[in-house]
């Protein structure tokens, strides 16, 4: 998977993979880098995400994720099912928050 891009509330999220293309089992991490209209980078932001596989119930997968700097959050995480995924991110800065869907595929 390449990056993932998005614009809400005037703020543009590109999310990324590491592996890009997640395997069930093995561990990985995911990235969010955030920047405002203007280009700029967006650091101190509270960044969480709800890892969830539309049309099936599970239990809560959420994760907080790291300011490393220049814009870009982390998290590792293990998927341990193979199948469509769904990362709902939130972003909390400046007192608003803002929800990005972002889809992709474990394998």
């Amino acid at each position: 998977m390449n990056e993932i891009i998005q614009t809400q509330n005037g703020i543009i999220a590109i999310f990324s993979m590491s592996p890009a293309d997640p395997v069930v089992m093995e561990p990985g991490a995911l990235q969010i880098g955030l920047t405002n209209s203007s280009g700029q980078e967006i650091e101190g932001a509270l960044v969480s995400c709800d890892l969830t596989m539309p049309g099936m119930t599970m239990p809560p997968n959420q994760l907080q994720l790291s300011d490393v700097g220049q814009g870009l959050y982390t998290a590792d995480t293990t998927f341990t099912m193979s199948g469509n995924w769904r990362a709902q991110v939130t972003a909390a800065y400046n007192g608003e928050a803002t929800t990005f869907n972002f889809d992709f595929l474990v394998k």
